[in-house]
């Protein structure tokens, strides 16, 4: 079997459902790496994003929370 660095992408099957939280209604997310089988959880988007950035080294979003000019908005 090939070595995972080897793969110039990776692919995941993504989760996502609401659920009820003291706040209200969040967003839960599941990740599985269809080649692995390997899966991650998420208790809420920010999480999810923060896995996202860390796979990748690429920040999508300033500290704040705020946009920022990478980040691609829905129009």
């Amino acid at each position: 079997m090939s070595d995972t660095n080897s793969f110039p992408y990776t692919a995941y099957l993504l989760r996502l459902w609401p659920a009820d939280d003291r706040i209200g209604t969040v967003w839960r997310a599941h990740l599985e790496n269809p080649r692995t089988g390997e899966r991650q959880g998420f208790s809420s988007l920010t999480a999810l994003v923060a896995f996202l950035e860390e796979e990748t080294g690429e920040k999508v979003l300033p500290a704040g929370g705020e946009e920022s000019d990478t980040a691609a908005a829905p129009k």
